[in-house]
């Protein structure tokens, strides 16, 4: 993976990751990543993911007020 100093991670890679999020098991899907990136990649996937669903989902109306 390249860090955002544009160098490459020369830790070893241990770890299975989908390089696009869904449930395509296929080897043109998967890449090898460290602990350490695959955690970061994971990290801003899910932010990314509750950003999208909390602009989706309309403000609950308070039971007070129904």
């Amino acid at each position: 993976m390249v860090k955002s100093t544009g160098s490459r991670c020369l830790a070893p890679a241990n770890q299975c990751d989908h390089i696009v999020p869904n449930n395509d098991h296929s080897p043109r899907n998967l890449q090898a990543l460290c602990v350490a990136c695959h955690k970061v990649k994971t990290q801003k996937e899910s932010l990314a993911a509750r950003r999208l669903k909390s602009r989706r989902l309309p403000p609950e109306r308070h039971p007070g007020l129904l």
